[in-house]
């Protein structure tokens, strides 16, 4: 794996988890599931060394992923000059890989959680090591626990290739964040959930760029001459790298895995972390429920009593105090919006 990079994609300043996650100190850099942050166990849990690794992020929380960090050679911590979602980061990772020698890129997000990394690993090396021996592209496919309307959901073709006991289905289909109904029905089906891990190569990458996004693939072309970044980058087709080029491509193909994988992505999820409690799930130095519970409580230095209430994500931080029915999380976008309208940016 000696020409394997890694890439850790970072850009996203995690506003599903606000007011726990701010664009100064994102999701990525809180310690959630252990005593070190959610990238610190990206980079640990990846059997590649730091010189082979990229992480890609925005100006806003640059220093603090450098923080993070500190043993990442300042060259490799790539910072866009504008987000243009992931499809742009990947296809400049990719250039910078290839400048550095590389072939193998394993892309990964910096804020999701992995209980078997031996099983990680194992499924990553298989991986790396297919994507040498043709034009295929590779994606880690979670098997699902339960229907979640949160997530996208692959569609694969019945027959798979059996690889070392492992199955590798071709991908058929993307369902984004269906309903429950329909996750329901696509698990029934033997639909994988997209974890938004891929292994392949730089050049069957930058084929598959080429084949559908050939504005963004002169870009790549221009830049690898020798054009600056900042010169190009508006000519980076700004879209996803699972709509860009993933659902249009023939060529993918899905490894069932089953590593305890969990997406971080909303305060809810920390229902599953924090301790049980009578509020609860909670960090708080004292709590007390009374005629209600099934609360979320990150309240660390404070007494936190509720009275006739249920069903509550309450958050407290330096600056910010949250209180949210947990059905009506996905309205907490409303609440950034607001404050961006009132000139608040110093509590995004």
């Amino acid at each position: 794996m000696n020409k394997t990079w890694a890439v850790i994609l970072a850009g996203g300043s995690g506003t599903r988890f606000w007011p726990r996650s701010r664009q100064k100190l994102p999701k990525q850099c809180l310690c959630l599931t252990s005593d070190n942050s959610l990238i610190q166990e990206t980079v640990e849990r990846l059997e590649i060394p730091i010189e082979r690794v990229l992480v890609i992020t925005g100006a806003p929380m640059s220093k603090a992923i450098a923080k993070q960090l500190p043993q990442l050679p300042s060259d490799q911590l790539l910072v866009e000059p504008s987000g243009r979602n992931t499809l742009p980061a990947i296809a400049w990772a990719a250039v910078e890989v290839w400048r550095r020698g590389g072939e193998v890129m394993v892309v990964l997000p910096s804020d999701h959680a992995i209980v078997d990394v031996d099983e990680f690993r194992a499924v990553l090396q298989l991986c790396v090591a297919e994507c040498r021996k043709g034009g295929d592209l590779y994606l880690l496919g979670q098997k699902p626990v339960a229907p979640d309307n949160a997530f996208g959901y692959l569609r694969l073709a019945p027959l798979p290739k059996i690889i070392k006991k492992r199955p590798f289905h071709q991908v058929r289909g993307f369902v984004e964040k269906p309903t429950i109904e329909r996750a329901a029905a696509l698990i029934d089906e033997g639909a994988l959930v997209n974890g938004g891990i891929f292994v392949w190569t730089v050049d069957n990458l930058r084929a598959a760029i080429r084949r559908h996004l050939p504005q963004t693939a002169g870009a790549m072309d221009s830049m690898e001459m020798g054009e600056p970044l900042s010169s190009v980058w508006e000519r980076f087709e700004p879209t996803s790298v699972d709509y860009g080029i993933l659902e249009k491509s023939d060529n993918l193909l899905a490894v069932a895995c089953d590593f305890g994988w969990r997406d971080l992505g909303s305060l809810t999820v920390l229902g599953d972390i924090l301790p049980a409690h009578e509020l609860g799930a909670a960090s708080v130095a004292e709590g007390i429920a009374i005629g209600g519970g099934e609360h979320v409580v990150w309240a660390p230095k404070k007494l936190v009593a509720t009275l006739g209430v249920s069903n509550l994500v309450i958050i407290d931080t330096d600056d910010v105090l949250l209180i949210a029915d947990k059905d009506r999380l996905g309205e907490v976008k409303e609440v950034l919006a607001t404050l961006r309208a009132r000139g608040r940016d110093d509590y995004l």
